[in-house]
């Protein structure tokens, strides 16, 4: 199974996608990205806020295969 990271700024969702073969990993980045989100909220910064989940998904097929 493959895993997509989907990763929100503000509520707008990144164009990036990052693939995991390993859902642990994908899990361990997520909560990463996360906890910068607590970081800024310590600063007093609440107006960008960061949200980080794996999904199941395929990964798309490159042109000529």
């Amino acid at each position: 199974m493959t895993w997509a990271l989907l990763v929100f700024l503000s509520g707008t969702l990144q164009k990036d996608m990052y693939y995991f073969s390993d859902l642990d990993t994908c899990l361990r980045i997520a909560s990463k990205i996360r906890s910068q989100n607590y970081d800024l909220s310590l600063s007093g910064d609440s107006r960008i806020w960061v949200k980080a989940y794996c999904i199941p998904k395929k990964v798309p097929q490159k042109e000529g295969q």
